[in-house]
């Protein structure tokens, strides 16, 4: 019996899933320049000629690794929709960021090695630009909801001790204390301690 529309476009889409998945383990271990489309099929388990049906290059699967990155990353800060209270918002962006990290750490460990490949840098500089600012103009409304002086100052610091908490982990792995670095982090930007800070 032959496959239907919707059968046709399901496999379709498991199969650049799959292209995808190995592709974003692959980018994560050896790198991008590493990685060849062939070793993305082989992993894939498809003929390299059929990963080019899906995708035009080895750029066009990495944009759309980030593409789907991005979406991800954009709903983590998008906490304004699940409290009106900026202190439980900053709560809720501080663990859903720690839940992605642990969640998506290939994402992260890509992330991070093409944040140094240079030749990358137009593929780079839309994830940076659309997360980095979003993230931070969010970040700083939430500060200034609660009422800190100098609040992108503040944002600043956050990202950038968020920044280095994710490079450690990778870094790290199983031997680092995620739990108890977040639970200092709360407990640092809790409304008690904040409090001591705001504005007044």
């Amino acid at each position: 019996m032959p496959r239907s529309k919707e059968q046709f476009k399901e496999m379709r889409e498991k199969t650049r899933s799959i292209i995808l998945e190995k592709a974003l383990l692959l980018f994560a271990n050896k790198g991008f320049h590493g990685t060849s489309i062939n070793d993305i099929a082989n992993e894939a388990g498809i003929s390299k000629g059929l990963a080019y049906n899906y995708f035009e290059s080895k750029d066009a699967i990495l944009q759309a690794i980030i593409d789907t990155a991005l979406t991800a990353g954009l709903e983590v800060m998008n906490v304004s929709k699940l409290s009106d209270d900026p202190y439980k918002q900053l709560e809720l962006l501080i663990v859903k960021t720690f839940d992605h990290i642990q969640k998506n750490d290939n994402y992260w460990r890509m992330f991070s090695t093409l944040m140094l490949q240079p030749k990358l840098s137009n593929i780079t500089e839309k994830m940076v630009n659309e997360f980095g600012t979003n993230a931070m103009n969010e970040t700083i409304k939430i500060f200034k909801k609660i009422g800190i002086r100098n609040p992108e100052t503040e944002a600043l610091i956050l990202d950038g001790v968020l920044d280095g908490i994710i490079l450690h982990y990778l870094f790290f792995k199983d031997k680092y204390p995620i739990k108890k670095v977040k639970n200092k982090l709360l407990k640092k930007y809790s409304r008690e301690e904040l409090e001591k800070i705001k504005v007044l």
